[in-house]
C-alpha cells in the first residue's frame, strides 16, 4: 500500500499534522506631500468563540454581555451553536479586550486584525474614502488604489498539535512585510484652510453644500480638495451616501459665467475677436428666435475686458456663435470637458457636453455662457489652470491633469 498509494497517504498525513493559515496584510498607509499619515492600519483584538468547548453558555453570555454590549440572548444563541469556529465581535476596542482576557473563559479566544484609522476624522474625508470591517477598500483613494494599499495575504503551513494549537514551521517569515504605501500631493496646511475658509462660506451664505480645489498652477499638482458638509471617515456608518461622496469630482453641474472664459479664449485664439474689440450688448435684452437672452444689467457698448468683467451672457452668445458649432465644440473638449481628467481620483465624472450635430442655436448661445453643460469642479478648475499658468506647460490638445498619487514607496 505504501508503495502503490504513497501520494495519498502522504498528503493524508499532511492533512492530520498540518494546516494552512493564512494572515491579513498591514494595509499600506496613505501620507499627504510631507509625510503627514492620514490614513493608518492599527492592530486590535477580534473576539471569537469554540462553541463546544465553553462549558457554560450561559454563564459565559452573562459575563460577556455587559462588557461588549450585544443583547445577552443573541449572544446566547450564539455560544449555543453547533459551529466549530464563531466571531463574537471583531476588532474590540483595547478596553473592551482587557476587560474579557481577564475572565479567563474556555473557548473564548482572540485573533490580531488590524482596523483602519484616520487619524485627522473629518479631514478630506471624501478624498481619501474608508475601507470596511475586512479592510478592504470602498471609497475614495482607498478604494481606488486597493491593489496596492492591500497586497496580498500571506499564506503559510503550521504544524498541529494536542488540543488543536500549533506550532510555526521553518519556512514561515519572522515579519509579514508592509504593503504599498501612497503619497498623496495634498498639503494638510493648505487643506485644513480650505476645508475652514470652505465651512465658513456654505454656513455664511445658507447653502447646501459647498466644494473647493486649490491647484499648484506651474505643476498641476492637487493641494487641497475639500467638500462639505463634511464627512469623518472613522464613522462611515453614521453618514448617509451623499456624503460619502467627493463632490470635486463627482458632481455635474451648470458652470456658468466661469465659462465666459473658456467661449473668449476660444474666439481669440480663431482670430474672430481681438482684446480691443468692442461689442453692442444689446442694453440688456436679446432675441434668439422665440427665446430671450438677458443680462443681470442694461449695457450699451463694452470692450472685451468689460465683457468679461461685467460677465455679458449676449455678448458672450455673440461670440461664441461667431465659431462653427463644431469647431467650438471642439475647444470645449480640448479644455478637458467631456472627458476624466485622469487625476488619479476615485470616480472622476465625465459630465456632459452635447453633440455639436444635436445643437440648437439657442444651445449654441446657452453653452457660450455656461449652460446646457455639465461639468465637475475639478474639470473646471483644470480648465482655469491653463489661465493661471499663463497658457505655459500644458497643450490643450493633449490636456491630462497629473496624478494625485505622487509616489509609491515599499514600506522595510
Amino acid at each position: 500500500m505504501q508503495i502503490l498509494k504513497a501520494d495519498y497517504y502522504i498528503q493524508k498525513a499532511k492533512s492530520q499534522h498540518e494546516r494552512t493559515v493564512t494572515l491579513e496584510p498591514h494595509r499600506g498607509r496613505i501620507l499627504d506631500k510631507n509625510g503627514r499619515i492620514l490614513a493608518v492600519s492599527i492592530q486590535l483584538k477580534s473576539l471569537f468563540a469554540k462553541p463546544t468547548q465553553i462549558e457554560s453558555p450561559a454563564q459565559a453570555a452573562r459575563l460577556l454581555t455587559p462588557i461588549l454590549k450585544i443583547p445577552y440572548h443573541k449572544l446566547l444563541n450564539d455560544l449555543k451553536s453547533k459551529r466549530n469556529f464563531i466571531w463574537i465581535k471583531r476588532k474590540l476596542p483595547p478596553e473592551q479586550a482587557k476587560l474579557v482576557q481577564k475572565l479567563s473563559l474556555n473557548g473564548i479566544g482572540f485573533i490580531e486584525e488590524f482596523r483602519r484609522f484616520y487619524p485627522n476624522g473629518n479631514f478630506a474625508g471624501q478624498l481619501i474614502g474608508y475601507s470596511g470591517i475586512d479592510t478592504q477598500g470602498l471609497e475614495g483613494i482607498e478604494s481606488k488604489y486597493e491593489p496596492l494599499l492591500a497586497g496580498k495575504p500571506a499564506v503559510y503551513v503550521v504544524e498541529k498539535e494536542g488540543m488543536f494549537r500549533t506550532v510555526p514551521l521553518s519556512n514561515i517569515p519572522k515579519k509579514i512585510p508592509d504593503q504599498y504605501s501612497i503619497q498623496l500631493t495634498i498639503d494638510s496646511t493648505i487643506q485644513h484652510f480650505a476645508e475652514k475658509a470652505l465651512r465658513e462660506g456654505v454656513v455664511k451664505s445658507q447653502a447646501d453644500r459647498g466644494t473647493v480645489v486649490a491647484l499648484h498652477s506651474k505643476t498641476g499638482a492637487i493641494l487641497a480638495m475639500a467638500s462639505y458638509p463634511e464627512f469623518d471617515p472613522n464613522r462611515y456608518q453614521n453618514y448617509s451616501r451623499a456624503h460619502h461622496l467627493n463632490q470635486a469630482v463627482t458632481l455635474g453641474y451648470e458652470p456658468g459665467s466661469t465659462f465666459k472664459m473658456i467661449t473668449i479664449a476660444a474666439g481669440l485664439s480663431e482670430g474672430l475677436i481681438s482684446p480691443d474689440q468692442e461689442f453692442f450688448c444689446e442694453n440688456g435684452e436679446y432675441k434668439i428666435g422665440i427665446n430671450l437672452i438677458r443680462d443681470s444689467s442694461p449695457h450699451g457698448v463694452m470692450t472685451l475686458q468689460q465683457v468679461l468683467k461685467k460677465s455679458s451672457n449676449i455678448c458672450a452668445a455673440k461670440i461664441g456663435m461667431s465659431m462653427p458649432p463644431t469647431r467650438f465644440h471642439e475647444y470645449i473638449m480640448r479644455f478637458g470637458f467631456g472627458r476624466r481628467p485622469n487625476s488619479g481620483i476615485a470616480a472622476e465624472a465625465t459630465g456632459r457636453v452635447i453633440s455639436p450635430k444635436k445643437w440648437q442655436t439657442i444651445d449654441h448661445a446657452n453653452i457660450s455662457f455656461g449652460q446646457a453643460i455639465l461639468v465637475s469642479p475639478l474639470q473646471m478648475v483644470s480648465a482655469a489652470n491653463v489661465f493661471a499658468n499663463e497658457g505655459n506647460g500644458y497643450h490643450l490638445s493633449l490636456w491630462s491633469m497629473p496624478l494625485i498619487k505622487r509616489e509609491i514607496n515599499y514600506r522595510k
